[in-house]
């Protein structure tokens, strides 16, 4: 999920429901950004817009808590458990948090990416939102040259969120572990955090990664409790790849991303030891966690993507038989690079029981 939003030098946004500039280039940067997809915002975001109408080519989605606020051509929600019902209809990367401040603030812990037009000036404001550069899991992507309009100095900046939060509270899978000839796949424990910490230290594991690798031991353990705490409240977490001949933690697996439209489709992502490539246990580990979702639950797709430079990672879902979908040419900034192309693979119901079954 994305966030889109202009600040003025101490991140304030707004005065009396009106922005507190004008930058034609920004308006134009925002209509790119936003056009097709699907943006949130509060009931006075709203009333802002000319003529207090949606923003054309756009789902528009905006909470409220006035029971009598209805407006034409818009989704009204009435609480942050109705947005979230609503938000799990869409792929998450399609969605924008365009405003107010209460709807930045509340949403920007769900966000991946901030999409900051930095304005180098300051006004009268009376709403304002976090300081992201001032949060810990964000951090400053890349950042456009200064540019000019009218005399105000602006940027274009990219912050990456390492931790975001799933709005989708419930996970599709909870299983305690799963065996196969040589992993078990189960759960983290504090035992492995020492492993773990050798995954993400480092360059190579995390090269075509979107989160930076870890320098510090104590962000895992951090992270800990997170995914301790999203074990017990059941929503999308890691699994963990136990090695059996010697009860190493060598990888990592689990769900990133759940969508409950055509019958239920989920994403998964999965990172490596780097000392234990070119040994299959990742394409041995995938196949478990397929056989798992489609034997398990009522899912009906499965897709992994990757980096096309990451040639290794697209084998892993060949070797499953996972059907080439196609590539979104630079669409994602990766440690790699600020242009990724990303690969999709797929496999359906289906396709998994006519394998089984042949």
């Amino acid at each position: 999920m994305n966030l889109i939003v202009a600040v003025d030098k101490n991140y304030g946004i707004g005065n009396n429901n009106d922005l507190l500039f004008n930058i034609k280039q920004d308006m134009q940067y925002f209509k790119e950004k936003t056009t097709g997809k699907i943006v949130v915002m509060g009931d006075k975001t709203l009333l802002s817009f000319p003529n207090s109408k949606p923003l054309k080519n756009r789902t528009n989605i905006v909470l409220s808590s006035d029971k009598n606020f209805n407006v034409e051509g818009a989704i009204v929600v009435r609480s942050l458990d109705e947005l979230f019902a609503e938000l799990c209809k869409y792929d998450s990367n399609d969605i924008y948090i365009i405003g107010g401040a209460f709807v930045y603030n509340t949403m920007l812990p769900y966000c991946s990416t901030a999409y900051v037009t930095k304005i180098n000036s300051e006004k009268k404001a009376d709403r304002s939102i976090i300081k992201i550069e001032e949060l810990p899991n964000w951090y400053l992507k890349n950042q456009s040259e200064t540019l000019t309009e009218n005399d105000i100095e602006f940027s274009f900046c990219t912050y990456e969120n390492t931790s975001p939060i799933s709005f989708n509270y419930e996970s599709v899978i909870n299983f305690e572990s799963i065996e196969t000839k040589r992993l078990i796949i189960r759960k983290l424990q504090e035992k492995d955090i020492d492993d773990w910490y050798e995954m993400v230290s480092n360059d190579e594991v995390t090269k075509f990664m979107l989160f930076p690798k870890y320098t510090d031991i104590q962000q895992l353990k951090e992270r800990y409790n997170f995914v301790q705490d999203n074990y017990k409240k059941n929503r999308l977490h890691d699994y963990f790849i136990e090695l059996k001949e010697n009860h190493k933690v060598i990888g990592t697996i689990g769900i990133v991303k759940y969508i409950k439209k055509a019958r239920g489709q989920v994403e998964i992502g999965y990172l490596s030891n780097r000392d234990y490539w070119k040994n299959g246990y990742m394409t041995e580990a995938l196949q478990a966690m397929i056989k798992y979702i489609f034997e398990n639950t009522t899912i009906n797709r499965i897709c992994l993507k990757h980096d096309t430079a990451n040639v290794a990672s697209g084998r892993v879902m060949q070797k499953n038989n996972m059907k080439f979908e196609g590539t979104s040419r630079e669409t994602s900034d990766t440690n790699y690079s600020d242009k990724s192309d990303i690969a999709t693979y797929s496999i359906l119901r289906e396709e998994y029981f006519n394998n089984k079954n042949n």
